[in-house]
């Protein structure tokens, strides 16, 4: 996490630089976003922060993980299933 993002969610949470920073060590052994939004839901639930607070910090994290989330599907085609020949050679 950038540090320019990391002191916005401070900011927004009233969150320590420090305990993102722990946080962000975490993440990155367990390698998953969801535990930075749930520890950081946790901890805005005790500070006691209102509602719009969480949707600013859901939004800005959405926002800084787009880039990981941009994904191309392509188009699944349909396989060709193998004809069956009888012994003359004729598909059945």
């Amino acid at each position: 996490m950038a540090k320019k993002n990391r002191r916005l969610l401070a900011d927004l949470t009233g969150v320590d630089l420090w305990m993102l920073k722990a946080a962000q060590r975490t993440i990155k052994r367990t390698h998953s976003r969801n535990s930075l939004l749930a520890y950081l839901a946790i901890r805005m639930q005790h500070l006691e922060l209102n509602e719009t607070s969480v949707q600013d910090l859901e939004e800005t994290s959405n926002q800084t993980h787009m880039h990981q989330e941009r994904r191309v599907e392509s188009p699944s085609l349909p396989k060709r299933r193998r004809q069956r020949t009888d012994e003359t050679g004729g598909a059945k």
